[in-house]
């Protein structure tokens, strides 16, 4: 199916940090959800609203990434993905107060989750203090799905508290978890796009 073939370039491509063709092919999974079976598009525009939103959060694009957040957070709120990005995006989008809401939210329901001290220590990093970010990353043990994601959040706090040999650790957890292989060196992912300067992206409506 086509959808499932987008979202399959989409991932592939996000991997290597090829992120104009990640986004491009979710443009093209968009323009067929008008095939599927009514019943199936819910789910399909809500793992499209999830994809766009990482990819943006990947590229440091917070005022998308927060938007595509938003959007999934409106067709599923309590969907376990959809707040673990609503939370982290309103971090880096600067309504800290948003996310430590979420991580609170998170912590008294299901405190042996791991989603909560992430979106904590994100929101501890926007606020300045990367000293408690680390403290809220560090015995962290996040999930498969987002083990790169977060290990390279946790070596961005190493980095910040001065401390390089731990962050090159976690970058290479990060990598490892990338799945690549030997040899595969992934694109700039971490280089910011300068928003003015690129094809304009979709946003939610």
């Amino acid at each position: 199916a086509v959808p499932d073939h987008g979202f399959a370039v989409a991932e592939a491509a996000g991997r290597v940090g090829d992120a104009q063709r990640a986004l491009s092919a979710l443009d093209a999974v968009e323009a067929s959800l008008g095939e599927l079976p009514a019943a199936e598009r819910r789910a399909a525009r809500l793992r499209l609203a999830l994809a766009r939103g990482w990819l943006h959060r990947d590229r440091g694009r917070w005022t998308l990434a927060h938007a595509w957040a938003d959007s999934a957070a409106r067709i599923s709120p309590a969907e376990r993905e959809v707040r673990l990005l609503l939370g982290l995006c309103r971090a880096g989008h600067g309504d800290l107060r948003g996310a430590y809401n979420i991580s609170r939210d998170i912590e008294t329901k299901e405190y042996f989750r791991f989603e909560w001290r992430w979106i904590r220590g994100v929101a501890e990093m926007a606020r300045g203090d990367a000293a408690n970010a680390y403290y809220w990353l560090r015995d962290t043990r996040p999930e498969a799905p987002w083990s790169a994601r977060f290990h390279r959040d946790l070596a961005l706090a190493c980095e910040r508290v001065g401390d390089p040999v731990e962050a090159r650790r976690f970058f290479t957890y990060s990598f490892d978890a990338l799945g690549l292989g030997p040899g595969t060196c992934p694109g700039p992912a971490d280089v910011l796009l300068d928003e003015g300067g690129a094809k304009p992206a979709v946003r939610p409506v």
